[in-house]
């Protein structure tokens, strides 16, 4: 028998925790209507599950087919509508636009070799967020920024233009 732990392991060890808080508190921070989400390396789905039962659509993608597998199990039937998987690792995956690229800790197992092109699949997946728009309208309106609050959003860290 081997020491070595392996995903299935993992996901049995934590059945039971909670979603994580820092994904609450970004669900927190959208507003009422439609609005889909990436779970890139969802695991067994715990978070996954917490996104779709706050109304959202969810592409949920893992390497692992164990992974997809407890997920679709975990999720009752009303909400599977909402609900797209496919198994891939990160670095392979085709990523459809979304309004949050959720991650958890998965970004941790992407080949350092292959981050740059990770990190820029997803940035280019992710739609532009209210925060960014609303740092706009104090150099202008949502509906007419000026030239001076897009040159400043352009150049804030951490903007997901797609410039």
């Amino acid at each position: 028998m081997s020491d070595e732990l392996t995903w299935a392991d993992y996901y049995d060890e934590n059945e039971d925790r909670e979603p994580r808080e820092l994904l609450l508190e970004a669900l927190s921070r959208f507003g009422p209507g439609s609005h889909d989400a990436v779970d890139l390396g969802c695991g067994s789905g715990i978070d996954t599950l917490a996104i779709l039962e706050r109304g959202w659509r969810v592409f949920a993608t893992d390497a692992e087919a164990e992974g997809i597998r407890r997920l679709r199990s975990r999720v009752p039937a009303e909400l599977t509508p909402a609900l797209r998987t496919t198994v891939a690792r990160m670095e392979e995956v085709e990523l459809p636009e979304a309004d949050l690229i959720w991650a958890g800790f998965s970004l941790f197992f992407c080949p350092p070799r292959r981050w740059s092109e990770v990190w820029r699949t997803v940035r280019d997946a992710v739609r532009p967020v209210v925060g960014s728009a609303a740092r706009s309208w104090a150099n202008g309106t949502p509906e007419r920024p000026t030239k001076r609050s897009r040159r400043s959003h352009e150049k804030m860290p951490g903007t997901c233009s797609k410039a």
